[in-house]
């Protein structure tokens, strides 16, 4: 991977944000601190600021290069403001040929199908750029939303993690789900 991904949709622009955009990703999580909480490690003050977020995007930017993840954030149209992520991460060639799907989505677009939006241009991208076969995505039992956006976008779970993920202090069970690549399902062969 070499050019950074540009999928523009009807209500968002999703891309890997370079250091010098390092403000929007701090003014999204603080922003979202108190929504993201019960979902989200305990955070130190510090992954609130510019300068953390200038350094890791540094990071994210040689993961991404490295075929390592890809850190999408979805911008509003006029790019000045980040509304949602999707981290595709753990990204591993051979016979698995996968990775891990992490997302988020800004508390004040809730509810109005921007996370599907986001998220079938970014598994679009990811099936047929990257010819990934499986994206993996776990979520806690109670988190309705999640558990209905990825099935609509065709998800199937296939297993539950006791005591998988330590989210806002706490153990937490999971579901684990995965999508595989449409193009790739000869599962009836």
């Amino acid at each position: 991977m070499l050019n950074i991904p540009r999928l523009v949709s009807e209500r968002a622009i999703t891309t890997i944000l370079r250091s010098e955009q390092s403000p929007l990703l701090a003014n999204f999580y603080a922003r979202n601190q108190t929504f993201f909480k019960p979902w989200f490690p305990s955070r130190p003050n510090y992954y609130f600021s510019a300068d953390y977020w200038r350094e890791r995007l540094d990071q994210i930017y040689k993961a991404f290069l490295n075929d390592e993840a890809i850190y999408f954030c979805a911008l509003s149209l006029d790019e000045k403001e980040v509304l949602a992520v999707a981290n595709f991460t753990a990204i591993q060639e051979g016979a698995f040929k996968g990775c891990q799907l992490h997302f988020a989505l800004d508390e004040a677009n809730q509810g109005q199908g921007l996370m599907q939006e986001v998220l079938s241009h970014s598994l679009n991208f990811v099936f047929c750029e990257l010819d990934l076969h499986r994206v993996c995505c776990c979520y806690p039992p109670r988190n309705k939303r999640a558990h209905n956006l990825l099935k609509h976008l065709g998800f199937e779970q296939e297993g539950f993690a006791r005591s998988y993920l330590k989210l806002n202090g706490h153990w937490q069970d999971h579901n684990l789900a995965s999508l595989i690549n449409p193009l790739h399902d000869n599962h009836f062969l």
